[in-house]
């Protein structure tokens, strides 16, 4: 399989998420998509991941667990978009409201929109079939079908 260099991508939480856990059906799929950030992808989050990273892992695991899926976390960022203005939340609010997703959600997709990358998700019901919907043509994947779609 050739290989994609620099693609940028955002992930959802959720797929942080299941990397660290190690025990969900996906987990290893996350592992495999988390190794890959800093040679074949490019990682673009917002700054809501850094809370739902946080709050998830120290629910879990603790929260030395949690500290230390940040450290590792802001190693892998290569840009984190604070979406906190007034201005900034109204227009992923509207995102949220055209693709008909959570609002936690929103700030990925947006994420994605902005700097145009591969958004990929755990979530295929309600957030990955919902942006389909609306744009066939988006380059959003569930975390299994991720690497071989992107790097095909």
């Amino acid at each position: 399989m050739p290989e994609a260099i620099n693609t940028r991508v955002t992930f959802d939480s959720n797929v942080f998420i299941s990397a660290i856990k190690e025990n969900e059906e996906f987990s290893k799929d996350c592992r495999e998509l988390l190794n890959r950030v800093g040679t074949s992808f490019i990682l673009y989050q917002p700054t809501l991941c850094i809370t739902e990273l946080y709050n998830a892992i120290g629910k879990t695991k603790g929260e030395p667990a949690a500290k230390k899926a940040l450290k590792d976390f802001y190693k892998m960022a290569y840009h984190l978009e604070d979406y906190g203005s007034r201005t900034q939340c109204e227009r992923v609010g509207k995102t949220a409201l055209k693709y008909r997703v959570y609002s936690a959600d929103a700030f990925y997709l947006q994420t994605s929109l902005d700097f145009k990358t591969n958004l990929i998700s755990l979530d295929e019901k309600d957030f990955i079939d919902r942006i389909r919907t609306k744009n066939g043509n988006y380059n959003v994947y569930h975390a299994k079908d991720a690497l071989s779609e992107i790097l095909k």
